[in-house]
């Protein structure tokens, strides 16, 4: 059965002033900076546009490339061992979807009608599920966390904040690099990455990436659990044909074949003590008793376009700048897994995930009146449709039970935000957002 629902959402965002301070970071006039009194400009795109990260009046943590090669960030979820408020998990059912919470907010229903309260963004293109979301990347540029609402320049689920990433663009050098990792559990990771200009105009990159790890949770009645066995390729293309005018294209693709973590029982009462009570297990264990097969397989695809111009200026308008922004996501999931982790059959439970989304966002910037003024001025568009099922043996009562879900959902946006420099250390910042949403299941 479907429910035809359409909602309308018009947001705004309180008027802000905010009283920039540099008193902290400002060296004596009379004594030239030194490498140790001086901070690195990191510039980032939290508003939309690429600003200074220490003048922006926005609660965040980023991440540059060094910082990223340094702490060895592949995915999201080693993000949030650096970021305070931020916390990423997998799923509890398999290794195929984050559980993403910021500032005590997040969704912690891993279907595919549930939208999450943490928003991922990848290359400017919103990642729409939780599912999914727990990807691998081999050459990451930067990222970026907002923390607190976002909803005025990344729409409706970011209530809790917004996690942001940036792949590594084509420079049009020739070069690369390569690492390999080994570790116990039989860890064996490597990663490359190559670069090289095609012409004078178009530069490409190609980066690959390999995780595996044996399982370190011994089951005694079937397949060990929690392993990795990640596959990833990711290429990109940068073509300058004219002046002004930037194309980038990228397109990702990931395996995965892993066995999920362990459940395990930790109490039970009742009647479900006197037939399970011998799997309670009250501590962390690294050995279960967890009855049958088990996996967790999920492939993803995606493509990404983006296309840049910069405009003259126009009378009171300076550093005009047009930008698209188009991606498409596919999403594949088979989890397999005994949901209780009782050593005989009790719920015995498979997920089918079947998920696509399209993303299409315009954005104009710019400055007025000798910089007094920047703002943003867009319009977004973002369908997604799949199909969910979930099958259920549960032998305690006999039973088989199988639910399933469609969705179509179709969510179209206009919005702006417009900051104004009143003075050296004061700045106010108005935005709107209005969102019209159209929504099957």
């Amino acid at each position: 059965m479907k429910n035809h629902t359409s909602l309308f959402v018009a947001t705004a965002m309180t008027a802000a002033v905010s009283a920039l301070s540099s008193g902290s970071l400002h060296a004596q006039e009379a004594t030239p900076p030194t490498a140790s009194s001086t901070i690195e400009e990191v510039l980032v795109t939290a508003r939309r546009r690429s600003e200074s990260m220490q003048e922006i009046p926005v609660s965040m943590t980023a991440f540059t490339s060094s910082d990223i090669a340094e702490v060895g960030i592949t995915d999201i979820s080693h993000v949030s061992e650096l970021t305070p408020n931020l916390v990423i998990l997998p799923n509890s059912g398999g290794n195929d979807g984050a559980l993403i919470c910021m500032r005590g907010l997040c969704r912690t229903d891993f279907t595919i009608t549930e939208d999450p309260m943490v928003g991922v963004y990848l290359d400017g293109i919103y990642v729409g599920k939780s599912i999914g979301s727990l990807f691998d990347v081999a050459e990451l540029e930067r990222v970026e966390v907002l923390r607190g609402p976002q909803g005025t320049l990344y729409g409706k689920n970011t209530l809790g904040g917004a996690v942001i990433l940036h792949t590594r663009k084509p420079s049009g050098d020739v070069g690369g690099k390569a690492t390999v990792t080994a570790g116990n559990y039989g860890r064996r990771d490597a990663k490359g990455y190559i670069e090289f200009p095609v012409n004078d105009e178009l530069a490409a990159s190609v980066s690959v990436l390999s995780k595996n790890r044996d399982p370190f949770v011994k089951n005694t009645q079937g397949d060990d659990r929690w392993d990795e066995n990640n596959r990833a390729i990711h290429t990109a293309l940068n073509w300058r044909p004219i002046e002004n005018l930037i194309v980038d294209y990228a397109f990702d693709r990931q395996r995965k074949r892993e066995q999920p973590m362990a459940s395990q029982m930790t109490s039970a009462s009742g009647w479900l003590a006197a037939m399970y009570g011998q799997d309670v297990r009250p501590d962390r264990e690294d050995t279960v008793s967890t009855f049958g097969a088990s996996h967790s397989n999920i492939d993803m695809t995606a493509h990404g376009a983006t296309v840049e111009y910069s405009l003259a200026d126009r009378g009171t308008f300076e550093d005009l700048v047009i930008k698209s922004i188009s991606g498409y996501r596919s999403v594949k999931n088979e989890l397999l897994n005994n949901a209780t982790g009782a050593s005989s059959p009790f719920i015995y439970n498979e997920d089918i995930f079947d998920y696509d989304a399209f993303t299409q966002e315009i954005q104009l910037t710019g400055a007025a009146f000798n910089g007094f003024i920047d703002f943003v001025v867009g319009a977004f568009y973002f369908n997604e449709t799949g199909d969910y099922s979930n099958e259920q043996e549960i032998d305690a009562f006999a039973s088989h039970v199988l639910l399933t879900t469609e969705i179509d959902n179709t969510s179209q946006a206009l919005f702006t935000e417009v900051t104004a420099h009143l003075t050296a250390r004061m700045d106010l910042t108005l935005g709107v957002r209005y969102t019209e949403e159209d929504r099957e299941q």
